[in-house]
């Protein structure tokens, strides 16, 4: 009897250990997989940028001469036309911001693709967000206030990389109010060597799942846009070693937050 419970105890253990074999190996199996998801969706991503990539740069410079040339008769008429009538003049003036707008879609085409390393020098944030704010054209129903704290300790940036930063959320943040509604740039120094500006707005706001892909390239909410201004805002701010974070609900706004070291 008492070799039975010996026998019986053994199969019991053996069983045991099965099944903490069985769980390891589950747990191993999974793990693997996860592994193999990752690797997956970061082959995807890399051969989708080496694709963006060689798509940007063709259409960037192949998109200039004409752009040019278009820009060039722009102001050729504005030259030779003495009192336009106000179709013309209002015709000419539509040409001119397509132009800009054009101009611009390139330059983050070719910014995104070019990979430029910042170009190091001690800068002023509050400067530069300045500067920033002082290119901003608002529509009427949009209040723009800055709060700026009065002194930030002086980093080490590229002052002109931080400016298309500041820009492209500052424009991000007034095209989410089409209503109108109110932005507050802030600048703050919540520990010692970072500095964080953020942009709130009163817009319409991001869901939780489109958050996920927020920084995506090509990924946009709007009808006419190509969805890089963002990807580039972060691949920007990444390289001056800083973060870019962002809090939003539906139909109350958003806020971004530029994360940046102080480093001398």
């Amino acid at each position: 009897m008492a070799i039975q419970l010996k026998d019986k105890d053994k199969t019991k253990e053996q069983l045991i250990n099965e099944l903490v074999n069985l769980r390891q190996r589950i747990s191993l199996f999974k793990k693997s997989e996860a592994e193999r998801e990752v690797l997956q969706e970061r082959r995807i991503h890399t051969k989708t940028m080496e694709l963006i990539e060689h798509i940007a740069r063709g259409l960037g410079h192949e998109l200039r001469n004409p752009l040019g040339a278009i820009k060039n008769v722009a102001y050729f008429l504005n030259m030779t036309l003495k009192n336009p009538e106000s179709e013309t003049k209002e015709a000419i003036e539509i040409l001119e911001r397509n132009v800009l707008k054009s101009e611009r879609i390139i330059g983050h085409l070719l910014l995104f693709v070019n990979q430029k390393k910042p170009h190091w020098k001690k800068t002023d944030v509050n400067e530069v967000l300045k500067k920033a704010l002082s290119r901003t054209r608002a529509p009427a129903n949009v209040e723009i206030v800055s709060n700026l704290k009065g002194t930030l300790p002086v980093l080490l940036a590229d002052p002109d990389q931080l400016n298309h930063v500041f820009e492209n959320l500052i424009l991000n943040a007034v095209q989410a109010m089409p209503k109108g509604g109110r932005l507050l740039v802030e600048s703050k120094v919540p520990r010692q060597n970072c500095v964080v500006v953020s942009f709130t707005d009163t817009g319409v706001g991001i869901s939780k799942k489109l958050l996920q892909k927020l920084f995506d390239p090509l990924f946009t909410t709007k009808a006419k846009a190509i969805g890089l201004g963002l990807a580039i805002t972060q691949i920007l701010v990444e390289r001056h070693g800083g973060r870019i974070e962002v809090e939003s609900e539906v139909g109350k706004g958003s806020v971004f937050k530029v994360s940046l070291p102080v480093r001398l």
